[in-house]
C-alpha cells in the first residue's frame, strides 16, 4: 500500500468511527483548512485554485448548517444556522471578489467556534 493510500484510509477510518462531535470538530477543522489553502493560492494568484477551495469550504458550511438539529428547543439552533448562512455568504463574497479580509474575518469565527465546540 502507497503512502498516499494509506493516508487516505487512516482518514477514512477516522471519519467513519468519530462521534457526531468529533466530526463537527473535523468539518471545521476542514473548512479552516479549505480557506487558507484559498489563501495561498490567492498569494500565487491562482484564482482557479481559489475558487476550488473557497467552494470546498463553502460545501462544509452548508454541511454544517445542514447538520443543526431544529428540534432543540431554544435560539441556539437559529444563531448557528444564521451563523453559517454569514460566514457562506462572506465566502462566496470573498470568492467573487478575491477578498483576504472576509477569508481571514470566516477564519476567525470558525476557530473561535471550534475552541468553544471542545470544550463541550
Amino acid at each position: 500500500m502507497g503512502y498516499q493510500k494509506g493516508v487516505n484510509a487512516y482518514k477514512n477510518s477516522q471519519i467513519l468511527t468519530a462521534s457526531p462531535k468529533k466530526i463537527i470538530d473535523l468539518l471545521l477543522e476542514g473548512a479552516v483548512k479549505q480557506i487558507k489553502l484559498a489563501q495561498l493560492a490567492l498569494d500565487q494568484d491562482n484564482f482557479e485554485a481559489v475558487n476550488i477551495h473557497l467552494i470546498k469550504a463553502q460545501d462544509i458550511i452548508l454541511e454544517l448548517k445542514l447538520s443543526v438539529d431544529t428540534t432543540v428547543e431554544g435560539d441556539i439552533p437559529n444563531q448557528l444556522i444564521e451563523m453559517y448562512e454569514f460566514m457562506f455568504s462572506r465566502l462566496v463574497t470573498a470568492n467573487m471578489e478575491k477578498d483576504l479580509e472576509l477569508m481571514e474575518l470566516v477564519i476567525q469565527m470558525l476557530e473561535e467556534f471550534r475552541e468553544t465546540w471542545q470544550q463541550l
